[in-house]
């Protein structure tokens, strides 16, 4: 570990979210970098605050930060404006707002500018979701004169937002991410789909990088087998987004009709951070079997999964879901498999968490939308615990295999030190999760 510790670039992270435990990016942060030292690495973010310390030095962006491009403003404002005289209706009060945002990049003030010339930073790490952060990552990159990878958690570019501002911004967004991976040295993306298609879209060296966990701290079996008193538990822990939302409802409806037809006691428990369960608590008001439960900590996650009889991961089936969530990697789906509780999935199989579990049979999948279908195949699984046992077993040899943490996260580190390090660089080191292209 030593010599680890001696060999690791400092990294300055560009990156929306914190390292946090609870959801989403900050979950596979902290995953990524837990073997770095605290000295080692530099957070930038725009992350809520989750009352966590995480050990790291982090700065957040804030108003003060802001520089505009005037130029830039003009451009897209104009665009708006054409747009919102042919549909007025779809104009909004904080459509500005977003437009001076969209216009801007982040300039680091001078005490936070000066910790980072201190710091010296090797290698930037960063994200890419929108033309902010992307015109940021190209000012901080040429201001410390360092090379940088960009990894992506999400398929933005094929998102087919019909609000003024992202129809306004989606031609400013594929430039400045073909800018931004033109001169990246690596691209790092969420799934094995995100990386076949982005390293033949970008001609650009493409690695795999998603959820883990240490096997280790999950050991098989846990203790509960059986169900205790008659009420079967499913639960849904994590991000509750839009195209999520959907696949809730739809599987609440499929409950609520089990629960008249074949008198099963079935409780859709949701572990959801307070943003979230703002959100559900109206979306879902009309499911009474539905508990939303406060998001337990990284610490407690295991016991929390292993205190219900099976967990759920569902989306939405319609094309923005379908977008969104083409090349995704849920931060929950490690966790689940490593829970030794069997998985329900629903969802299109167009989308990679579905392609997923089908592809490596660590679930049952419903991909049908008649309600009929989805409720023969969610109360087949409710009734045959035998094979909800064989289930879970095989998620957890599943999840050992291909997510363990310590190889995963090694791995994560020496190709920032090749990134960091390019004379001492060979594509030999690189892992089999490698996508290439050559001209």
């Amino acid at each position: 570990m030593a010599d680890k510790m001696i060999t690791q670039p400092r990294v300055l992270v560009l990156a929306q979210n914190k390292m946090q435990p609870f959801t989403g990016g900050g979950v596979v942060l902290s995953n990524l970098f837990s073997e770095f030292e605290s000295q080692k690495v530099i957070f930038i973010h725009r992350d809520k605050d989750y009352k966590y310390e995480s050990g790291m030095r982090e700065f957040k962006v804030n108003a003060s930060w802001l520089k505009l491009n005037p130029i830039e403003l003009i451009k897209i404002f104009f665009k708006y404006t054409l747009l919102a005289l042919i549909n007025p209706l779809k104009i909004r009060l904080n459509d500005i707002l977003k437009l001076l945002l969209q216009s801007s990049h982040f300039c680091l003030p001078k005490l936070e500018d000066e910790q980072i010339k201190v710091f010296s930073p090797q290698v930037l790490y960063a994200w890419v979701s929108d033309c902010f952060w992307a015109r940021s990552v190209i000012e901080v990159a040429s201001r410390y004169n360092i090379p940088y990878v960009i990894h992506y958690m999400d398929n933005h570019i094929e998102m087919n937002s019909n609000s003024l501002v992202d129809l306004s911004l989606k031609d400013d967004f594929t430039m400045l991410l073909n800018k931004v991976n033109e001169k990246a040295d690596r691209l790092y993306v969420i799934s094995e789909s995100m990386g076949a298609a982005y390293s033949k879209r970008w001609g650009k060296q493409c690695e795999v990088f998603h959820g883990l966990l240490d096997h280790e701290m999950w050991p098989w079996p846990n203790s509960k087998t059986e169900i205790d008193d008659g009420v079967f538990r499913i639960a849904f822990t994590g991000s509750a987004e839009n195209g999520q939302l959907k696949g809730l409802k739809t599987i609440a409806e499929s409950i609520a009709r089990i629960t008249n037809k074949a008198q099963c006691d079935i409780r859709l428990i949701l572990y959801l951070t307070q943003n979230y369960a703002l959100r559900v608590k109206s979306y879902l008001a009309d499911f009474s079997f539905i508990e939303i439960r406060p998001h337990p900590n990284f610490s407690n996650l295991r016991s929390e999964l292993a205190s219900v009889d099976a967990l759920l991961l569902a989306y939405g089936t319609d094309e923005q879901t379908i977008n969104y969530y083409r090349y995704s990697f849920a931060t929950k789906i490690v966790p689940y498999m490593m829970s030794d509780r069997a998985i329900f999935v629903y969802g299109p199989e167009e989308i990679e968490p579905i392609a997923y579990a089908k592809r490596d049979s660590w679930a049952t999948v419903c991909i049908s939308e008649l309600p009929n279908d989805i409720d023969d195949s969610l109360l087949t699984f409710v009734k045959n615990l035998e094979q909800r046992k064989k289930m879970a077993e095989h998620a957890w040899c599943v999840g050992r295999n291909e997510h363990d943490l310590k190889i995963n996260s090694n791995r994560f580190s020496d190709s920032l030190i090749s990134i960091a390090s390019p004379k001492n660089n060979s594509t030999g080191c690189l892992s089999s999760r490698v996508f290439q292209t050559w001209s």
